[in-house]
């Protein structure tokens, strides 16, 4: 048997890009929270920056799974106090270190998750593993080993560089958010802050569609495409709009610039069938197709998101066979005694009346509904039903179709 393969180390970029993305996310949430008129950054001067009357300088330790417990001998702490280092210490910035972990039991680090606590203890704690790390490393030096705490050093000796009234400041402007949710937590965080608002009917899809626009704004401030600052007001805004979207009052359109990949495999057999016997050629069969294909999807689409507009639509198609009707019947009198071809010419133009004319006449299925594929295509679906036609005689027309088993 052959020598056991190693197996390759891993280079996953996924815990890379899960964290980019909390980043993102922590800043919805942290908008979410703040104040009217707030703003936030991602990626500028630190990992996700909150502006309001005191700017807060977040960096985010991002974690899957159970990190183990944050300790004072934490390579990812001390390379945030070094960032830290360059202050200002005047009061205008808070810094605030996010951790998906807990904080260990017993450990100084503790005072920094309590407001205004007393950190001297926390103070004389930083300074003796600071302290620990410098010594270390030159007795390495001298010995000409490896040097240790290659990652944490930089805070390490920066911050005994500072002053002790420095020190003090500086631990007086920190704060941890220990156990912060994570990537996958997103969800159910945002949901807390916003789910109240909205129907349980409609509250999982909605804050699906929060996530994802939010996610788009910040990709397109990381390219300068638009601010950096992304504003509260912003978020408010969306949020007003998509509770608009998602009531009774209106309905969201997602088809009308829409295309099926195949028109051909949209026609209705019957659909196309009642447009042949008036003599309509492929254009207005695709026409129909792609009408069709459109009001299908759209309402398919409201039912599944429960935007209650299963009454609304029985309704409107109700309403729609009643116009219809109401040139039918008239047509098809006017029709009596006259040849085969003007049975179809007349069939004909209330076929392009149902594409032209009908948006206009059909009463909208909500007040500030104006697309007109929606009135075209429920149309072209109520022919493929054999509901109505367009052929004066297309109810025995389509019962010998039926019987024929075409």
């Amino acid at each position: 048997m052959g020598k056991s393969l190693k197996k390759p180390k891993s280079h996953s970029a996924a815990p890379s890009a899960l964290g980019y993305y909390h980043q993102g996310m922590y800043a919805l949430v942290a908008l979410l929270k703040g104040t009217d008129g707030s703003s936030v950054s991602v990626e500028t001067e630190d990992d996700v920056v909150e502006y309001g009357t005191i700017t807060s300088l977040n960096q985010l330790k991002h974690s899957t799974g159970t990190p183990p417990p944050l300790t004072l001998k934490d390579d990812g702490f001390w390379n945030t106090i070094g960032i830290w280092l360059s202050g200002p210490f005047d009061g205008s910035v808070n810094f605030i270190f996010v951790t998906c972990a807990s904080i260990a039991n017993g450990c100084e680090l503790a005072a920094l998750a309590t407001p205004k606590s007393n950190r001297s203890a926390l103070l004389k704690a930083m300074e003796a593993e600071a302290a620990r790390v410098k010594d270390a490393r030159s007795a390495a030096k001298k010995a000409g080993k490896t040097l240790p705490y290659a990652s944490r050093h930089a805070g390490c000796e920066g911050f005994l560089k500072l002053k002790q009234t420095e020190r003090r400041k500086l631990l007086g402007y920190i704060s941890i958010v220990p156990s912060s949710f994570s990537a996958a937590d997103v969800p159910a965080e945002v949901e807390k802050l916003v789910g109240s608002l909205l129907l349980p009917s409609i509250r999982t899809r909605f804050i699906e569609d929060l996530i994802a626009w939010w996610d788009r704004q910040v990709v397109l401030s990381l390219l300068n495409k638009r601010s950096r600052k992304l504003a509260k007001s912003e978020v408010q805004r969306r949020i007003q709009d998509m509770i608009l979207e998602h009531s009774d009052r209106s309905l969201p359109d997602n088809f009308s610039e829409s295309e099926p990949p195949s028109i051909d495999k949209e026609v209705g057999q019957m659909m196309e069938q009642q447009i042949l016997w008036v003599k309509g050629e492929r254009s207005r069969i695709n026409r129909a197709a792609l009408a069709r294909w459109r009001a299908r999807n759209q309402r398919q689409e409201w039912l599944d998101r429960d935007f209650a507009a299963a009454a609304d639509l029985a309704a409107f198609d109700k309403r729609l066979i009643e116009v219809w009707d109401g040139r039918f019947g008239p047509m098809k009198d006017d029709c009596r005694g006259k040849k085969p071809a003007e049975h179809c010419q007349c069939g004909l133009a209330l076929l392009d009346w149902s594409h032209h004319g009908a948006p206009q006449e059909v009463r909208r299925i909500r007040p500030d509904w104006t697309h007109a594929f929606l009135v075209q295509g429920s149309y072209q679906q109520l022919a493929e039903e054999a509901k109505l036609g367009w052929h004066p005689d297309y109810e025995n027309l389509v019962a010998k179709f039926k019987a024929k088993g075409l």
